[in-house]
């Protein structure tokens, strides 16, 4: 007779190697080898583990978090003999969980498994949740919407400054290409022109950053939504998406993802959801 355990998510996983530091004074025979793959069940203990650490990623705005795990069995080759010492780590992102582990004489993870997404192991995670546009009444999300405003204002005087400094050395360029020789004072400025512009893109790249940061933090802080999420769309253009990435774009926060086919899978169209925050008649 044969039980099925209808609870279980038993997953046997792959396994590629990773690039970590040798330990000095180590030769490669007394390297052991990797695993051939990793087995584990996607149920129970686990699962509440991962929903937790999940949790976490939200609400202290990370984007990786790691813990040990003794959930996850190593197979290796049938030459090969069974490790039960192989420290293993387990690794969770805002849309998916995967492992990691060190074999000796590596102190830290040289392997890992393939990644597992949440929609194929978390039940939950397949249903879909309506934005509560009420909330945005909610003192949280005023103070969040003004450090938006902010930050969209501050971008944009930066993209100003960086296409006039643009101009400004394209101009240099062509000038400099016909004297001869350059002068001493133009090369100087030349050179602060470029510092400047380097200055602008760090600028930039961590207004990108701090949008993004504050966009989640809105999302799940308001919404109670996280990357990862499945959505109903009921603002604009109805549509069912699995939330990937969050932006503010011109008063509204834009969700992003992969959009949900009538079968319930992740399909390869990319869709999006508008959800207005600031009326451009405020402005």
């Amino acid at each position: 007779m044969k039980t099925i355990h209808e609870t279980k998510r038993l997953c046997c996983l792959s396994v590629s190697r990773l690039v970590a530091d040798m330990p000095d004074n180590v030769r490669g025979w007394e390297i052991d080898p990797l695993p051939l793959y990793g087995f584990v069940d996607f149920s129970g203990q686990l699962l509440q583990e991962i929903k937790h650490l999940r949790t976490l990623l939200s609400e202290h705005e990370l984007d990786e978090i790691k813990q040990k795990t003794t959930k996850i069995s190593w197979y290796f080759y049938h030459t090969e003999r069974y490790y039960r010492d192989v420290p293993s780590f387990l690794h969770v992102t805002p849309t998916e969980v995967y492992f990691s582990g060190a074999v000796k004489p590596y102190k830290q993870a040289n392997f890992r498994t393939v990644p597992v997404v949440f929609s194929e192991v978390i039940n939950e995670s397949q249903v879909f949740r309506k934005i509560d546009m009420a909330r945005l009444g909610l003192p949280l999300a005023n103070g969040l919407i003004k450090e938006l405003e902010a930050n969209s204002e501050e971008t944009e005087h930066l993209w100003k400054r960086k296409d006039a400094l643009d101009d400004v050395q394209s101009a240099l360029t062509k000038a400099d290409g016909a004297r001869e020789p350059a002068h001493a004072k133009f090369s100087e400025y030349a050179d602060a022109l470029v510092a400047e512009l380097c200055s602008l893109e760090k600028q930039l790249q961590q207004a990108d950053l701090d949008r993004e940061r504050l966009g989640k933090k809105l999302l799940y802080r308001v919404f109670g939504l996280c990357i990862g999420d499945w959505i109903y769309c009921n603002t604009g253009l109805k549509s069912k998406l699995q939330i990937e990435r969050v932006d503010y774009y011109e008063g509204d926060l834009v969700l992003y993802g992969s959009n949900i086919t009538q079968k319930g899978l992740v399909g390869k169209r990319q869709g999006s959801c508008h959800i207005k925050l600031v009326n451009k008649d405020e402005h």
